[in-house]
């Protein structure tokens, strides 16, 4: 008796494992590939007639690209002046061809169309004095969002996982803040010093911990805004009128920080020197959170919200989690552990390729 009513239960459970599977998404060839070499790139924005803006702070630059002749000119300089950048930050696509590119050392914007400079906002602006010239993301309704964590003070902050960020929707025109959300951040330790004025003298700020899980939002060109959850790990969305679809438990399984976990962690951090030689080992909590941090999250074109997938010894490769509107999780991407995706077009996925030496190039395959 025990035989027979184990094994329809074994077979309620399998079925149940193959419903969780993920499916395996992949790309088509390539469709046009970039011999510039590039160092980091953050950014890629493309624009109506097939050619792309890209970001590079370390060189830093932005440039145009045209994937049919291959040829790449610079757009602006370095500087001070009218049209010109101190920091290249990821740029942001607005309404048609126009662009953002924010700078958050002179805390001004640049406001291109296609690829001119044609606009330069500065601290005055009503929006700039709001965000202190800091973006997270832009739509084409006229606003930007914002992740603001708790208020900079004299001494020591202590930011832990039961604190929160609130995210805010602005809107460029005025500047006025409307808090849509709040999110969990990434404990951190702050310090600030400061004179007899209050001015600040020094200021420092240090995460907390290596693989803490983060949470984030990611505003869509047309207005709709997506949330990833980490407990459980989910993705809620916010449609331009305000309203809510709450995401289901996404059915990927937490890795648990086993010894071979704690050794792969290290031996790949020491690699990429984000653990200094000579350093100790950190602490590691006790499973690996499904993804990195909020920078790990990218708005597709098509309206789909994709994940970067935190690393892990058996998955040392590249892999994106897809997720619609609805909540659903609709597959996984692998890529080699060498590539990543930068930027979405109409139709389009642009993916960057980092070599032995640094050198990073880009390709654009269909998507």
């Amino acid at each position: 008796m025990r035989i027979l009513l184990t094994i329809p239960a074994l077979s309620v459970a399998f079925q149940a494992v193959e419903a969780q599977r993920v499916p395996s998404l992949t790309l088509r060839p390539a469709t046009g590939t970039l011999a510039e070499e590039f160092t980091v790139i953050t950014s890629i924005r493309e624009l109506r007639d097939g050619r792309v803006l890209i970001t590079d702070p370390r060189e830093p630059r932005l440039v145009v690209a045209d994937f049919g002749t291959g040829k790449v000119e610079s757009i602006s300089r370095k500087g001070r002046g009218p049209g010109e950048y101190e920091l290249v930050a990821p740029i942001k696509g607005l309404a048609g061809d126009s662009s953002l590119l924010p700078d958050m050392i002179s805390r001004r914007w640049l406001l291109l169309d296609g690829s001119k400079v044609v606009s330069t906002l500065p601290p005055d602006s009503p929006v700039i004095r709001a965000t202190r010239g800091y973006v997270d993301g832009a739509d084409t309704l006229g606003h930007v969002i914002q992740h603001i964590g708790l208020p900079s003070r004299a001494g020591l902050t202590m930011i832990t996982e039961r604190d929160s960020e609130a995210v805010v929707l602005f809107d460029r025109a005025t500047g006025h803040a409307d808090t849509i959300a709040h999110v969990r951040p990434r404990p951190v330790r702050r310090e600030r010093e400061v004179d007899a004025d209050g001015k600040t003298i020094r200021a420092t700020s240090a995460p907390v911990g290596v693989l803490l899980p983060e949470e984030g939002a990611v505003l869509f060109p047309d207005g709709w805004l997506a949330i990833a959850r980490v407990d459980p790990f989910r993705v809620d969305w916010r449609r331009p009128d305000g309203s809510w679809v709450r995401g289901r438990s996404l059915d990927v399984p937490l890795v648990r920080m086993t010894s071979r976990e704690r050794e792969a962690f290290i031996r790949r951090n020491r690699a990429s020197g984000a653990i200094p030689s000579g350093a100790p080992n950190p602490a590691l909590p006790p499973t690996i959170p499904p993804f990195p941090n909020r920078y790990a999250l990218l708005p597709a074109y098509d309206g789909r919200l994709v994940i970067l997938r935190s690393k892990s010894a058996g998955m040392e490769n590249t892999r994106y989690l897809v997720v619609s509107r609805t909540g659903g999780l609709q597959g996984e991407l692998a890529l080699p552990a060498s590539d990543r995706i930068v930027g979405f077009g109409r139709g389009s996925v642009y993916i960057v390729t980092t070599d032995d030496d640094g050198i990073q190039r880009v390709r654009r395959h269909p998507w």
